[in-house]
């Protein structure tokens, strides 16, 4: 982690913790705790997405702890999370992953601050399958950023948000020397209209800053509308339309924006969205990402549902100021039954499907596998855990 993210990172976390004992309101509120833990099993014919297919078990073991303290004006939360990693033969590295999220929020007549921070040490079979592709060995993607925004209700139809924020990517393993990392600060600045009780409008602009040893630095800006309208209670959708401009092997540009339709009822959910967006990644350069997906869960019975979740991403960096000019398009169907055992437990069953392929000098050209478990959780209900 870079010195400049560590002097943004590491004053936000603390200063999140001397807040929950130093204020007035939180002394008066008390923390809660919400664990969870959760056991999976699973056979995967091509885990890693490699152009020779190693089978094989994988049997993970995960912690996450949601900590929360909060009072009228003040909300604090923490969340620390520790992940076990172990496969049979080659089909992957045994590994820990580990995370921690800071954020708190101070709310005002008519204003809001919020601050976050994060840092993860994580394997690169969970953070690159569905971006870079490169998972091979012991590589690790440690990962830290830093948000504050500030919110404006100037009237009750319109609201000001202002937000800043960083993050860095460095990446140690035996690939690393693949996967160059960057530091991507940004800033955004957006106006939001309530036309309706139903419908809003919201104009936004943002601007970054690319840092990487790749291609240098790379400044990219946008500017984008949205339109939200809620067709009903549960019914609603929201289009957006923007331009992207990046000063990257001269001035290059783009276009981006989303479409998303959403439903909920007592026993059926659905989604389905489309996004063109800008973002980093592991490469050290900005890559033009394509993201469709459709997703549906259903309840089944009284204690059984079952989801279905289908999806393709679309990777383009040739706008970039990378030597690599390559795009790598990745695909999978998801299904599973989740059952209800008990007040705090569910098992569940799953199965799936993955693809990718590369037109790239250092990814595989194409490669594919399919994958079934089972997964038990723990959740029981927060308890309070200070007074």
């Amino acid at each position: 982690m870079s010195l400049e993210t560590q002097r943004a990172v590491l004053p936000l976390a603390l200063g999140c913790l001397a807040v929950s004992g130093r204020l007035p309101c939180a002394q008066a509120a008390e923390w809660s705790a919400a664990p969870i833990l959760s056991w999976t099993m699973d056979h995967a014919s091509n885990r890693s997405l490699t152009a020779q297919a190693v089978p094989g078990e994988g049997a993970f073991l995960n912690l996450d702890a949601f900590l929360k303290r909060s009072t009228p004006t003040l909300e604090l939360n923490m969340q620390p999370s520790v992940s076990l990693q172990r496969f049979t033969d080659a089909s992957g590295s045994d590994t820990v992953n580990r995370s921690l999220n800071l954020s708190g929020a101070w709310a005002h007549e008519r204003s809001a601050f919020n601050l976050s921070a994060s840092y993860s040490d994580l394997s690169t079979l969970l953070t690159e399958l569905t971006t870079t592709g490169i998972i091979q060995g012991n590589t690790r993607q440690r990962f830290a950023s830093a948000t504050a925004s500030w919110q404006l209700q100037q009237s009750e139809s319109r609201q000001l948000a202002v937000t800043l924020s960083d993050s860095d990517a460095r990446y140690v393993g035996q690939q690393a020397n693949l996967l160059p990392g960057y530091q991507y600060p940004s800033a955004s600045l957006a106006e939001r209209f309530k036309l309706s009780d139903r419908t809003s409008f919201t104009v936004s602009g943002s601007v970054g800053e690319l840092k990487s040893r790749v291609g240098g630095n790379v400044r990219d800006e946008e500017l984008s509308v949205t339109l939200e309208h809620s067709f009903s209670e549960r019914f609603s959708g929201l289009a957006a339309f923007g331009r992207n401009d990046r000063s990257a092997a001269g001035r290059n540009h783009g276009y981006v924006g989303q479409f998303l339709l959403r439903r909920t009822d007592e026993r059926n959910q659905w989604r389905l969205s489309y996004q063109r967006s800008v973002s980093p990644t592991g490469l050290g350069v900005l890559v033009q990402r394509d993201d469709a997906s459709f997703s549906v869960s259903r309840q089944l019975a009284e204690k059984l549902n079952g989801d279905l979740s289908i999806g393709t991403a679309r990777d383009n960096e040739s706008l970039s100021a990378s030597l690599l000019n390559q795009a790598r398009r990745f695909e999978s169907a998801q299904t599973g039954l989740n059952w209800t055992s008990g007040e705090a437990s569910t098992v569940g069953i799953h199965a799936g499907y993955t693809r990718a392929i590369a037109n790239s000098q250092v990814l595989v050209p194409a490669a594919h596998g399919w994958q079934a478990g089972v997964t038990y959780t723990w959740k029981p209900l927060s308890r309070s855990i200070s007074r």
